[in-house]
């Protein structure tokens, strides 16, 4: 078997009936964190230079969400819909990168809905389970209190006390070190954008 780099990611090649073919080389990129921490920029960074379909939730599907929570990514006052999403919808056709999935779900769910351990466990690894079977890549992205404040202030967006980052972290960091998923965590507040990218590309890549 060969594989060659093409654009971003890896093809492999497999010889049928003595000719190389293309291999389906699928893979999920899974990005976490809580707000604030990068999600985004990387996610478009990763999107400009290959295939990807991003799904955001009730961006995509809107007929999942419930009308009284328009957020798009407030995983605070409702339930994500990449979990009803998942459930029902779930292909491994395509290349997808997921702005936050089921990581953000026990979190976020545990922290504001008051979502007793089980019930946010068990989506947990409904999904966890699921992926793990597929070849997935999960990056969590993080950074300091004082990091976060100062860029909530720059972007003029939702601010955590301490004690929620304190304790969202937390939630993110248990769960990291229970998924059997390749993962790959980033403190952004030591590294710029182009070196939080670069160090995303290598793990991607295997190297």
């Amino acid at each position: 078997m060969m594989r060659l780099e093409i654009g971003l990611f890896f093809c492999e090649f497999i010889e049928v009936n003595g000719k190389l073919k293309i291999k389906e080389f699928i893979m999920f990129i899974v990005i976490e964190g809580i707000h604030d921490t990068g999600k985004t920029t990387l996610i478009n960074k990763i999107c400009e230079k290959s295939n990807y379909l991003l799904y955001e939730g009730k961006r995509l599907f809107p007929e999942l969400a419930n009308v009284n929570n328009v957020s798009i990514s407030d995983f605070s006052t409702g339930g994500n819909c990449a979990i009803t999403w998942f459930a029902k919808n779930f292909s491994d056709k395509a290349d997808i990168i997921f702005d936050r999935l089921h990581l953000s779900e026990y979190a976020y769910s545990k922290l504001f809905r008051n979502v007793n351990e089980i019930v946010a466990m068990n989506r947990f690894r409904m999904i966890n389970d699921k992926l793990s079977t597929y070849n997935v890549k999960m990056i969590y992205l993080y950074c300091n209190y004082e990091t976060l404040i100062s860029r909530s202030k720059q972007r003029n967006t939702l601010v955590y006390n301490e004690e929620h980052h304190k304790k969202l972290t937390e939630y993110y960091e248990n769960l990291i070190k229970n998924t059997s998923m390749a993962n790959c965590c980033i403190d952004t507040g030591k590294f710029n954008e182009v070196e939080v990218y670069d160090k995303v590309l290598q793990f991607l890549k295997g190297e």
